[in-house]
């Protein structure tokens, strides 16, 4: 199958996870833990379904799907000055 018609589905939530699921059969495929300080804002998925986004309460990450880690392919950490 291309991948451009695989069917993504990913969630973030405040429970410090993002997690890949089946949308089919409705089963979580993968899950990657931040700690307790890591807050999911906001994710993304990139258009030829390679990447995930995700902005969190001070990063944004970049983790590559096909790669069987959860650690980011790219992190950029945000530094916020009050």
């Amino acid at each position: 199958m291309e991948p451009q018609n695989i069917v993504i589905l990913v969630t973030g939530s405040y429970d410090h996870t993002l997690k890949l699921w089946d949308p089919i059969r409705g089963n979580a495929l993968d899950t990657i833990e931040f700690g307790e300080d890591q807050l999911v804002n906001r994710i993304e998925v990139s258009k030829d379904k390679q990447f995930i986004v995700g902005a969190f309460s001070s990063s944004i990450k970049i983790f590559d799907i096909n790669k069987k880690t959860t650690k980011p392919v790219h992190f950029i950490y945000i530094l916020l000055l009050y």
